[in-house]
């Protein structure tokens, strides 16, 4: 006999006793799911949709240390690989599957959205404009030369030794 809980499918699939199970058909799904499983045998679980009809059966995954492509080990290294690359043929499949349903405007709509932009995030003021984030303080303030040369970001930022190191 199987035990039964409710879960929510997050980014890295099902989270369960501290550990992540994901098949590639619970790809996309952001929901409520039941997932039944076998103390006794915790390599995978049967994943249901609220209403019981099954979905699949998840396996675990193994965690990918957040940094592995810069500091982990070639193991670390490869995993990662394996990952990225099964991601975008998830995404692959996902797009080319919606191609064929939508019209080619729509199609280039969805892959404008895709792509990934610069990351925004609003004023602190009540503006409308947005601050895009930089890597570093050097592109903030070449691009507030250009765009915004009355920031008072700049004159704070030429009192600061890296203002000095850099540019002086």
């Amino acid at each position: 006999m199987l035990a039964t809980e409710v879960k929510t499918i997050q980014r890295n699939g099902i989270r369960f006793l501290n550990c992540d199970y994901f098949d590639e058909r619970l790809y996309g799904f952001k929901s409520k799911v039941l997932i039944k499983y076998n103390l006794f045998d915790l390599t995978s679980i049967k994943v249901y949709a609220p209403k019981g009809e099954y979905l699949c059966t998840a396996k675990r995954v193994t965690e990918t240390h957040p940094m592995a492509k810069l500091l982990g080990d070639v193991k670390d290294f490869e995993d990662y690989k394996q990952k990225i690359v099964k991601q975008k043929q998830l995404k692959k499949k996902t797009v080319e599957s919606v191609k064929k349903y939508l019209e080619t405007e729509d199609i280039k709509l969805l892959e404008t959205q895709m792509e990934p932009a610069e990351i925004q995030a609003p004023f602190k003021s009540g503006s409308k404009r947005v601050q895009t984030l930089f890597k570093n303080n050097s592109e903030k303030y070449e691009y507030l030369v250009k765009n915004d040369p009355n920031n008072s970001w700049i004159t704070e930022f030429k009192r600061t030794k890296e203002y000095k190191l850099l540019y002086e």
